[in-house]
């Protein structure tokens, strides 16, 4: 995996894996959905590397 994988916004990766932008937040809550990283105290971003990685082992 490169060191610059991209990271996306919840908005943009709530779209990717098709649910909402409370889902995601819930699912943060709730520490059940992908992985994700935060910057400071708001700032969200999903690697679309553990996107693809979540997407696959919820089938």
């Amino acid at each position: 995996m490169s060191s610059c994988a991209e990271r996306i916004s919840t908005k943009k990766a709530a779209a990717y894996l098709g649910v909402s932008v409370r889902t995601l937040e819930e699912w943060r809550r709730r520490s059940i959905g992908p992985a994700f990283t935060k910057i400071g105290r708001k700032l969200i971003r999903y690697d679309l590397h553990e996107l693809e990685r979540f997407l696959k082992e919820s089938k």
